[in-house]
């Protein structure tokens, strides 16, 4: 379908969740598109809340011990809840892979663009990965020891 001017803008954040509804052809939005941005407001950040509450329950007990009750319960949200968003404990696990290599990438980037010259590009690269890594050991736990994990249930 080619968009109209009539038609609807939606904007994706790194979770995939629909961002803004935004009308392009410049008018303030219809009571309709309002409402659907409010609807997909709660669903991000109900959605935001399962990833982070899946981030704290997949570090504290790994993934083969966390159940989707437990990340159900650590983000405050029903267990169907947490099934509309995600089909099964493997969906979530990697869209917070997804998310947190997407902030790796972003922390690279940011300290690669500074730098000159392949090695200081490599070198600014790594620097940043090991510091996300120290400074955030439940990142490194997921993304290093359950990731490579998984390959062996």
């Amino acid at each position: 379908m080619k968009p109209t001017d009539a038609s609807v803008c939606f904007s994706r954040d790194r979770r995939g969740e629909v961002a803004k509804v935004q009308p392009q052809d410049g008018r303030e939005p219809d009571e309709a598109e309002v409402r659907f941005d409010r609807q997909a407001e709660r669903r991000r950040s109900t959605r935001g809340r399962i990833i982070d509450a899946a981030m704290r329950v997949f570090a504290e007990k790994g993934y083969h011990d966390t159940a989707v009750d437990d990340i159900a319960r650590a983000s405050d949200t029903s267990k169907g809840g947490v099934y509309f968003h995600f089909p099964n404990k493997q969906a979530i696990f990697l869209s917070l892979v997804d998310y947190l290599a997407g902030q790796l990438i972003d922390r690279m980037e940011s300290s690669i663009s500074t730098e000159r010259g392949g090695i200081a590009k490599v070198d600014a690269a790594l620097c940043s990965v090991m510091e996300a890594f120290a400074s955030h050991r439940s990142l490194a736990r997921i993304l290093l020891v359950e990731v490579a994990g998984l390959g062996h249930s």
